[in-house]
């Protein structure tokens, strides 16, 4: 009797931890024609919140693509924060009232997300799994709606060392030939051009009057700091690059008025969700404009 006892005890404590979290359901966001070598994306809905969804030793998230030839691509989900801005509120970090006010959060179920570039042409299937370490939670979701078709496109694919080691070539072999810049960070100490702020918005930096330029929007003539217009600098940076030829730039991912989306917490990128979507952005606009952006170590 004891023994059975403990048995119950022992499935009612399983049951109730396995019932922690689960995958409630999926959304495509980039829908389920995905041309070769593209951006599919789907976004997940779980049904619990954690204390920090950045930590795979809290909880994590992986999708296993399979290829129309049956071959299997384990991929990592990540928590995921959308934005918008609002160009009236322009300020440097110093200004955290104005600075916190230009995001503007947007509000999903989807939190969660899996990305994959296909490489070959046909119908794909996907399984996501999660798992809560705390718990031992392993939830394995699936149903007829997670797929997607791969149809032919002008992509050629990523970028490699040539087989003789003295060139970079595509996927598909076609021959790279780079022009490549370096870009780093907008200061928030230099003068910006109207170009870039609207004129609404541009009366309102430091209270300077309408004309060729803004004034800077940091006073502070020491040190770096990151404002709301890094990304527009950025945006107009590399669309001024592809227009004379430009297909390769290195990013600069610095903590202070970069694009670095760790600094204040170890593991943790809540303060730094703001520029990892301006990040993702920028790596949108260089994928529309033809930039490669190489990976750093």
């Amino acid at each position: 009797m004891k023994n059975l006892c403990i048995a119950a005890l022992l499935i009612l404590f399983c049951f109730k931890i396995n019932a922690a979290g689960t995958i409630v359901g999926t959304i495509p966001i980039t829908g389920t024609s995905i041309g070769m070598f593209e951006k599919f994306e789907v976004g997940v809905q779980l049904s619990a919140s954690y204390s920090n969804p950045y930590d795979p030793d809290v909880v994590s998230l992986q999708a296993v693509f399979t290829s129309p030839s049956g071959k299997q691509y384990p991929v990592n989900g990540f928590f995921y924060r959308d934005y918008t801005t609002d160009d009236t509120k322009q300020a440097c970090d110093d200004n955290p009232i104005t600075y916190s006010a230009h995001w503007k959060e947007l509000a999903t179920s989807y939190n969660w997300r899996l990305r994959f570039a296909p490489n070959e042409i046909g119908a794909w299937t996907y399984t996501i799994t999660l798992y809560e370490s705390a718990s031992h939670n392993t939830v394995v979701y699936h149903n007829n709606n997670l797929h997607f078709d791969c149809s032919p496109s002008s992509n050629h694919g990523y970028l490699a060392v040539s087989g003789n080691k003295r060139f970079l070539e595509y996927t598909d072999r076609t021959s790279f030939f780079g022009i490549a810049s370096n870009f780093s960070f907008y200061n928030g100490r230099n003068t910006l051009p109207t170009s870039v702020l609207p004129a609404a918005s541009c009366s309102l930096v430091n209270g300077c009057t309408l004309g060729p330029q803004c004034a800077p929007l940091c006073s502070n003539p020491n040190g770096f700091r990151h404002t709301t217009v890094a990304q527009a600098m950025m945006t107009k940076w590399l669309s001024d690059f592809s227009a004379v030829g430009g297909n390769m730039a290195r990013v600069w991912m610095t903590p202070t008025c970069g694009l670095g989306i760790e600094w204040e917490k170890l593991n943790n990128y809540d303060n730094r969700q703001n520029r990892a979507w301006e990040l993702d952005n920028l790596i949108d606009l260089c994928h529309t404009k033809g930039i490669y952006i190489p990976r750093s170590p």
